[in-house]
């Protein structure tokens, strides 16, 4: 349990790298690298994430598959995308992902 807050900080830590890389270059075709970094950072949060939740309650949440399910459609689009819309993408993920837990522990 005190352990699933490493890939948490972690995802976070890439997904600032990912930032940077955006900041300073922002129309810079998205190389495989940059990719893994910018989108794999958010995938090994809501990974993180999802453990953590997954100890209190009886199964992961659906909502962090299908973000992890549209990380992985962002990470498709590499060949053709640049910085900015990776990390545009990704930020859309995580709000997606922010508004359905809101609204799923709003029900109960």
């Amino acid at each position: 349990f005190t352990y699933l807050h490493i890939p948490i900080v972690a995802g976070v830590v890439l997904g600032a790298v990912g930032s940077e890389l955006t900041i300073a270059h922002p129309l810079h075709h998205a190389t495989w690298t940059e990719s893994l970094v910018i989108v794999g950072g958010t995938m090994v949060f809501l990974v993180g994430n999802g453990l953590f939740k997954w100890v209190f309650a009886p199964r992961f949440p659906l909502s962090h598959l299908v973000g992890l399910a549209l990380c992985l459609g962002a990470l498709a689009a590499t060949p053709w995308a640049n910085l900015l819309a990776l990390n545009s993408a990704t930020m859309v993920i995580l709000a997606v992902v922010a508004v359905w837990e809101d609204r799923s522990l709003n029900r109960k």
